[in-house]
């Protein structure tokens, strides 16, 4: 694989996976109201990103702030991602905790970070799991090209921690680990 010419701060898809740290994104922008702010050594791996100030809520990810990541896969086709966030509350009773996403020219679409079936917290099995974990793991399929791709995260909701992205392929056994894989190899 020639990788001269793939724009610097671009992960490299290893055996079907791709595994982004947050903090480590290859470009940002923030709006007048917000922007994403790291938080070293927060969280399970080298820290995670939030949107501050805390309050700051945007119905439309156009006017969020968002986090653009380079990946680059090996084939075409659909990927699972998967997102690590941090196990906190919403700032609303019964709120969510929503990312919006966009993977290269695709629409814009949602991801709720906690379960959404019957969300009362303490009667949620999979908010129990996130809690006792310390972490939440919110997954969705996107399609990728061959070759360079760019992910971009919105921040929506507030409250939510960005920890981890993984990328894995469709049809390729995923690694059983605690904290996920380590991070893909990073051009330049």
């Amino acid at each position: 694989m020639n990788l001269s010419d793939v724009k610097p701060d671009t992960l490299i898809e290893n055996d079907g996976c791709i595994c982004v740290e947050a903090m480590d994104y290859a470009e940002a922008k923030k709006t007048e109201e917000a922007h994403w702010q790291h938080i070293y050594g927060y969280g399970k791996t080298i820290g995670s990103l939030k949107v501050t100030p805390s309050t700051a809520t945007f119905e439309k990810a156009e006017e969020a702030p968002s986090v653009t990541y380079r990946i680059y896969a090996k084939t075409a086709g659909k990927y699972e991602m998967e997102l690590f966030t941090a196990p906190n509350n919403p700032v609303v009773y019964q709120g969510k905790m929503c990312v919006a996403y966009k993977v290269n020219n695709a629409e814009t679409a949602l991801l709720n970070t906690i379960p959404d079936e019957g969300f009362v917290p303490w009667l949620s099995h999979s908010w129990e799991r996130g809690v006792l974990d310390q972490i939440h793991k919110a997954a969705c399929t996107v399609e990728l090209q061959e070759g360079e791709n760019e992910v971009t995260i919105f921040a929506l909701d507030p409250a939510v921690v960005l920890e981890k992205i993984v990328f894995t392929k469709e049809g390729c056994e995923k690694k059983k680990s605690y904290l996920g894989p380590v991070e893909s190899y990073r051009v330049g």
